[in-house]
């Protein structure tokens, strides 16, 4: 029986860990892929341009509403200027800010850089020197694991960073003909040519992020269904308990009760330590752990004891028959 209870204890545990560990991974991945979609949509334009006449004040006059304007640069760093004027969904910080839209009207000399991206204090503030240029650091990005971000420098554009030399554009909003049109200035960009950009999302790390979703449905599937299963061979082993229960007077229901209030608190001390376990294991690699988590843990202890239950009460079924086959 002790062996039982340590069985139960060992599911919960297991499938809430490993429930809650694939969840945090999944939502992880969903996440990196908005981000990516963010600053590279499907509508983005890559392209160079022959014939470079932009200034300052013709980006802020022809760039679509709602677009971000990006400059690529040669340099140690994945250093890019940016200039958006709405909606722009920010990557995650871990210090700081990201820019606003303000701070492109006021031509400042600022950063945003990743994690990894070496800096220096001066005056009191944090510096990235590029260019001969210093450029003011507002804030730092990047998450817990390793990203593109972490090596990646963006400069907010101004007069003198859009004279820069460039090797690359890129201008992306929701309205792709609007990306087109803007292209279309001939008397800015003269003659473009466009790049595939299949290959070139921020965030992206491991491709094939849906495919990695069903791979995590089916490990936890599995895992679950293994589990269970040992579960019920070994409830099948409890024959000789419930036969004599049965015989002292326990009817069905009393059967059912007085085995689940037994191993619940097997299920429950093995819920809460998957729940710690992952805790644990999700911050140390990940950094975050989402409160929907409780919720999930929650059902999945609710779904444990009823399993265990209906385990018990269709091996109560099987006593019954036994017994009519036995007194006839």
């Amino acid at each position: 029986m002790r062996i039982l209870k340590i069985l139960v204890l060992f599911t919960a545990l297991l499938v809430v860990s490993g429930v809650n560990i694939t969840y945090t991974y999944q939502s992880i991945i969903r996440e990196m892929n908005k981000n990516s979609k963010s600053f590279y949509s499907e509508t983005a334009l890559f392209f160079v341009a022959d014939d470079n006449e932009l200034t300052y004040n013709k980006l802020v006059e022809l760039l679509p509403p709602d677009s971000t304007f990006y400059s690529n640069y040669v340099a140690d760093y994945d250093v890019r200027g940016i200039f958006f004027n709405g909606k722009f969904k920010a990557p995650k910080m871990q210090s700081g800010r990201f820019f606003s839209i303000g701070d492109f009207a006021e031509n400042k000399k600022i950063a945003v850089v990743g994690k990894g991206v070496k800096t220096y204090r001066k005056d009191g503030h944090i510096i990235y020197k590029w260019d001969d240029n210093e450029y003011k650091v507002i804030g730092t990005m990047g998450y817990h694991y390793p990203t593109r971000l972490d090596t990646m420098v963006m400069l907010a554009i101004n007069n003198e960073l859009i004279e820069q030399e460039v090797y690359r554009y890129i201008i992306e909003s929701d309205n792709y003909q609007a990306n087109f049109d803007f292209l279309g200035n001939e008397n800015v960009f003269g003659e473009v040519i466009i790049y595939d950009s299949n290959e070139l999302d921020l965030l992206r790390t491991i491709d094939g992020s849906t495919s990695q979703f069903v791979i995590a449905i089916l490990l936890i599937a599995l895992l679950i269904v293994n589990v269970l299963l040992i579960n019920f061979y070994l409830i099948d082993g409890m024959t000789y308990e419930l036969r004599i229960k049965k015989m002292v007077g326990y009817n069905k229901t009393d059967l059912v009760i007085d085995k689940v209030k037994e191993l619940n608190i097997w299920i429950l001390a093995g819920v809460l330590c998957g729940s710690l376990l992952s805790l644990i294991y999700s911050m140390k690699n990940f950094g975050e752990f989402s409160a929907i988590i409780i919720l999930i843990d929650l059902c999945l202890y609710i779904f444990i004891n009823g399993y265990i239950s209906l385990l018990v009460y269709f091996k109560t079924n099987n006593l019954t028959i036994v017994k009519q086959e036995s007194e006839s």
